[in-house]
């Protein structure tokens, strides 16, 4: 949403199959992380093509936060079973 006008701005994106449980933008906006419920893995997306970029190869577990470090390099997981993780993030240009 335009938040000047709250109109919407472009279609919503499916993300995943089910629901959607942690979102993080990257520091420059120009990226975005989704995690589903369930067992779906991380998805990064370009916000202006509004195309999935990559799939993190992280194993298949619930996940509940999401956060990018401040250079977008690197994003940080956790899990209900108190597990945080920190995964290298690289990304197509």
């Amino acid at each position: 949403y335009d938040t000047s006008t709250w109109q919407r701005v472009g279609e919503p994106m499916n993300c995943h199959s089910d629901w959607v449980t942690g979102v993080a933008f990257s520091p420059d906006g120009r990226r975005l992380a989704t995690n589903g419920s369930g067992r779906e893995p991380v998805r990064i997306w370009d916000l202006e093509s509004r195309q999935q970029v990559c799939t993190l190869p992280i194993e298949a577990t619930a996940i509940n936060f999401l956060q990018f470090s401040a250079d977008g390099r690197s994003l940080a997981f956790a899990t209900p079973s108190q597990l945080v993780r920190i995964v290298t993030v690289e990304l197509p240009r």
